[in-house]
């Protein structure tokens, strides 16, 4: 994913303060990387088991701050 501006990758973590959403996906970008490699040449152009890890992330995210009401909402 950051094959074409390596640089980038250090500065992925500064992603986790936009968003819950993004938090979550720095957190287990390096499984949900290796997800999309595996899928990454499918010659439909699609990645579903990485779009359903990404779903699945989000879903554990949405149980987690039912919990703890702990997740950031923007103004």
């Amino acid at each position: 994913m950051f094959d074409m501006v390596p640089a980038a990758r250090a500065y992925l973590s500064l992603m986790s303060d936009v968003s819950a959403d993004w938090e979550t996906i720095v957190r287990h970008w390096s499984e949900i990387e290796e997800q999309y490699r595996q899928e990454e040449h499918n010659p439909s152009g699609c990645a579903p088991k990485t779009y359903r890890m990404l779903k699945h992330l989000k879903e554990l995210e949405l149980e987690d701050c039912r919990i703890t009401t702990s997740c950031y909402s923007a103004p």
